[in-house]
């Protein structure tokens, strides 16, 4: 098919043209275009009742971040999200939603003492840049302040010992629990990170909250919708008025993490310490400063701190990725002496960063980055880092993969749980479960440094692939990935610990793609022993 120029005048004042599809953006010379303006649909203004809800094609939003010239469609996602800011953080709002912790409301014994530092709002963008507090009520959202945190001596141990969620089943944590790290994840207000806990057999896991914007109503002008249109990031029939300037419209909480990833690494320096909506980014930055710090006094036998560790899942990794990019862009600036490989072994030395189904290829060098996804998740095929598409997926990355099994594929993926594949707490985290275990891994660091370690007395002077079974297939590093993990093991482990209830898509039946309870525990009974089932029934806290 032919594709025709089409000719848009963005808010910036530069003429683009462009090619649809996932063509990149790529400015020309204006000598000889008119520069004309958008033709309304026609309609009246008085056929809209109610507020427009926008659909975005968030396929085609992230491969123009990804693959092509951000700079119009940045200007643009800048107006959006900060109408969306403004619309959530009404001044009628602000009391109500913001308050100090109540007495009624029982801490845990550690945090008692705090009490008046501690800040409870129903909004998740009140708590951003905040750590969870595991309350008994889970209709709460209690954070401890960042500011409060790393104003002590030993942030990470604090974590560690007194923000990190322990089921009542095993307070000392499971065979996967190690003492030595402090595992912070990234996600929203919504994502059970209980579940996550326990699905890892009661690992501890701290929760930062990076500030996810509700499903939301603003008024956008007329013009900056008619140029997301041009750009195709905005699908379906779209019809204007014609005499009113600004439309009010409906945005979801999904577009709006999207937006947020692709202008992470648009941050504004200057406006950093000001920004109110900045408030994870700057609690990211000096969260890797304390563990870089800490790595830095254990050289001289002054640390006792644990090794920091960064989990976040699909947008969020973007949230992270600017985060160790603005670290390292800061030590850069401020640090001649050190230079940048001895600032990029500190960061290897102090921080490991796990991402679930990321979509994102901008992680600088560093860390020890372990990026987890499934063969069958198209928005971290495309847009992330897998084994196939290293590039931008940070040096020495190691890279776990696996298919998921569920069928119900779309024809066109058009959000971020158009497919459960996407999905964290229904695939990933079984998946992270068994190659920890079958290996006997108990901490993340310690699975990174088995997927790298190279064996010197395996080199052999026969291609592996000739002999009658290639063992190595099976194997990354020093870890065994079971030749039967996705056909079996991982289907029973999805089983075992329920995660089909995290289903984004209800018109899949379980019954159909997973095997029953007994087929589950022959298959987990079979790799790990007898009463495998049963214990992870009893983490889980499940009535079988």
């Amino acid at each position: 098919q032919g594709f025709q120029p089409i000719t848009i005048v963005p808010p910036i004042g530069r003429i683009y043209q462009f090619e649809s599809r996932y063509d990149s953006i790529k400015p020309f010379s204006t000598n000889g275009v008119k520069r004309g303006r958008f033709q309304s649909s026609g309609k009246n203004s008085d056929d809209f009742d109610g507020a427009k809800e926008l659909k975005w094609d968030v396929p085609r939003l992230l491969h123009q971040y990804s693959n092509g010239d951000t700079s119009v469609l940045e200007h643009l996602l800048v107006d959006v999200y900060k109408a969306a800011i403004l619309g959530c953080r009404k001044p009628e709002l602000s009391t109500a939603t913001s308050n100090f912790q109540k007495e009624e409301q029982p801490l845990p014994d550690c945090l008692a003492p705090m009490s008046r530092f501690i800040r409870s709002s129903k909004s998740d963008i009140d708590n951003e840049g905040h750590f969870r507090v595991f309350v008994d009520d889970p209709l709460s959202s209690t954070s401890l302040p960042s500011n409060l945190l790393f104003s002590m001596d030993f942030p990470l141990s604090f974590i560690r010992k007194n923000l990190s969620y322990q089921s009542d089943f095993s307070k000392r944590g499971g065979i996967l629990s190690d003492n030595s790290e402090a595992v912070v994840w990234c996600v929203q207000k919504d994502q059970d990170l209980e579940y996550t806990s326990r699905a890892l057999d009661s690992m501890p896991l701290a929760q930062l909250h990076l500030g996810n914007l509700p499903n939301c109503e603003i008024e956008l002008d007329l013009e900056l919708l008619k140029s997301l249109e041009a750009l195709g990031v905005i699908t379906g029939e779209n019809h204007y008025p014609m005499r009113d300037s600004k439309v009010r419209c409906k945005l979801l909480s999904q577009d709006l993490d999207v937006m947020r990833s692709i202008l992470s690494f648009n941050i504004d320096e200057q406006k950093l310490e000001r920004a109110p909506y900045l408030d994870g980014h700057r609690t990211l930055v000096k969260l890797i400063d304390s563990a870089v710090q800490s790595v830095r006094n254990n050289f001289v036998g002054n640390s006792k701190e644990p090794h920091l560790v960064i989990c976040a899942q699909s947008t969020n990794a973007s949230m992270v990725a600017a985060a160790l990019a603005a670290w390292k862009q800061q030590k850069l600036r401020n640090n001649y002496s050190d230079g940048k490989q001895h600032i990029e072994d500190l960061l290897r030395t102090a921080v490991t960063v796990v991402t679930f189904g990321a979509v994102c290829k901008k992680y600088c060098n560093g860390p020890a980055y372990i990026h987890i996804s499934m063969h069958d998740d198209q928005l971290a095929s495309n847009f992330g880092v897998t084994h196939k598409s290293k590039r931008g997926g940070g040096e020495d990355a190691v890279y776990l993969h696996a298919w998921s099994p569920y069928i119900g594929r779309k024809d066109a993926i058009m959000s971020l749980t158009d497919h459960d594949s996407h999905n964290m707490n229904a695939c990933a985290i079984q998946f992270l479960y068994l190659v920890m275990r079958m290996n006997g891994v108990t901490s993340f660091r310690a699975l990174y440094n088995a997927a790298r370690y190279l064996d010197p007395t395996a080199v052999l002077d026969i291609n592996p692939r000739n002999f009658a079974i290639d063992y190595s297939r099976h194997k990354l590093g020093d870890l065994l990935i079971a030749p039967n993990m996705d056909d079996e093991l991982l289907p029973a482990m999805i089983r075992a610990t329920r995660g089909d209830q995290w289903l984004w898509n209800q018109s899949l039946n379980s019954c159909d793609i997973l095997p029953d309870s007994q087929e589950a525990k022959a298959h987990l009974e079979e790799y790990f022993g007898y009463s495998t089932y049963e214990e992870i029934i009893e983490v889980l806290s499940i009535k079988d």
